[in-house]
């Protein structure tokens, strides 16, 4: 699955979360200035994510009805790369020795073109510079 933006996050929780912790995803969301997730899973009062925003990337979990959001500035990101597969892409960025991987649907080609793609990768090489 591709990057979701707030309301197809909450499209696809919609079914399993009250509106309360819906509510409380999107002040979340605004406060931290996310730009995208990546689901990975999603359950009753339960999902995960890989979060994207403005201040960097990282792990967006739901456990038991209680949210949790880690983002690693993207100056801390020591590689960033991509992997093709016959349905599908990956961009992976790599934290010290964890790797996230973010799928897009479709080809490498797709991907390459992607608004949010060219967006993560313009942040990482701002951040790079910047060092």
């Amino acid at each position: 699955m591709g990057p979701l933006d707030q309301d197809q996050l909450r499209e696809k929780l919609a079914s399993q979360h009250p509106e309360r912790k819906l509510t409380e995803l999107g002040q979340l969301w605004k406060s931290f200035g996310l730009r995208c997730v990546f689901l990975e899973s999603a359950g009753a009062n339960a999902f995960a994510a890989t979060a994207v925003g403005a201040a960097g990337v990282g792990p967006l979990k739901e456990i038991g009805g209680m949210l949790s959001l880690q983002l690693t500035p993207f100056q801390a990101v020591t590689g960033i790369g991509v992997r093709e597969r016959p349905d599908s892409t990956q961009l992976i960025m790599t934290v010290n020795d964890k790797e996230f991987h973010l799928p897009w649907p479709g080809a490498l080609e797709a991907m390459l073109a992607d608004d949010i793609f060219q967006w993560i990768v313009s942040q990482w090489n701002a951040s790079q510079t910047a060092r």
